[in-house]
């Protein structure tokens, strides 16, 4: 979910393994797996145990940061050098972590989530889009509704009424 969020990894040794970097499908992978472990968490309050089929990296034992950003500002950020479990299973965790568990900061909502999540879609910033919610922008700009129509695939003019 992090936008959100996962922005890099502390890989440990894995020379042993003849293991150098992730490619951009596993990366793309532990994203999804980081978001949703946040969204499972938000709604349940509990971690699901996902499981992961990529023998390469995803399955190896390795530490992860992961770092939670809203509208491009830190919104958490915890790590684990040292685990036992495989590292799909350390970035849920510490994406998880991040979005509750980070003392600099109050726990995520979903609502937060849901709002990061459509100002990516819309392509408009998350700092407009609550200023809008909140009627602290009155009158966006057509530019901005446009982008929100858009992303709801509805016309602007429905938007407006």
């Amino acid at each position: 979910m992090c936008g959100l969020w996962l922005s890099y990894f502390f890989e440990k040794s894995l020379k042993d393994q003849n293991l150098v970097s992730l490619s951009e499908q596993q990366k793309e992978k532990l994203l999804k797996i980081a978001r949703e472990g946040i969204e499972i968490c938000l709604k349940t309050g509990k971690i699901k145990n996902m499981k992961e089929k990529d023998p390469k990296l995803l399955r190896t034992l390795c530490g992860a940061f992961v770092t939670l950003r809203l509208n491009k500002e830190l919104r958490g950020c915890v790590g684990n050098i040292i685990t036992s479990k495989p590292l799909y299973q350390t970035v849920q965790e510490m994406a998880v972590e991040s979005a509750t568990g980070d003392p600099r900061f109050r726990v995520l909502s979903l609502k937060e989530l849901s709002q990061d999540e459509f100002a990516r879609k819309a392509d408009v910033p998350y700092t407009i889009l609550t200023k809008i919610e909140t009627g602290v922008i009155k009158k966006p700009s057509v530019f901005v509704m446009t982008k929100i129509a858009k992303a709801l695939d509805v016309n602007i003019e429905d938007l407006i009424k």
